[in-house]
């Protein structure tokens, strides 16, 4: 129970756990069709089928459906939202061009972007890719304030802090 739970799989459906009961209460037979390497086989040691509806002949697949998928570790890492600016504290109105449009507000630009870059990923979302003009008022506004009102972070430890 704990392997399965640091492998994050999926929690095993009610008829898969009635596979897995049915499989760990098969009593261990020596006389069951076996090959040179003592896997179970369809065919016994004296050239007769076997019974196929064995449990220990279905695939693993079938009995637990969550082996179907790949494994967490070879699953694509989930995308994480790059981090953004923050807002410079104490500006004014005016000082950090706050007029902008009421669809705006809220949004940050992220570490890196200039106020170009800002404005044009926020006109493109409402409007989309290439349905608005550069020169428009809303572009405007926009491009201002995300120059104007944020800076990148600052960090803890700067970059010629000698202390450590």
């Amino acid at each position: 129970m704990i392997s399965a739970l640091l492998l994050r799989l999926e929690e095993v459906p009610e008829d898969g756990r009635a596979r897995i009961e049915a499989l760990s209460k098969a009593n261990f037979n020596p006389a069951q069709p076996r090959d040179a390497r003592g896997r179970w086989t369809d065919e016994s040691p004296d050239g007769e089928a076997g019974t196929p509806d064995h449990p220990a002949l279905k695939p693993a697949q079938e009995i637990l459906p969550f082996l179907a998928r790949p494994p967490f570790f070879l699953e694509e890492p989930p995308r994480t939202a790059r981090p953004f600016k923050e807002t410079i504290p104490r500006l004014s109105g005016s000082e950090g061009s706050k007029d902008i449009p009421s669809w705006a507000r809220g949004k940050r630009p992220y570490i890196g972007d200039n106020g170009r870059d800002f404005a044009k990923r926020l006109m493109d979302e409402k409007y989309g890719p290439g349905n608005w003009r550069p020169r428009s008022r809303e572009y405007g506004q926009i491009r201002k304030f995300g120059d104007r009102s944020f800076r990148d972070p600052q960090s803890v430890i700067g970059p010629n802090d000698d202390s450590i």
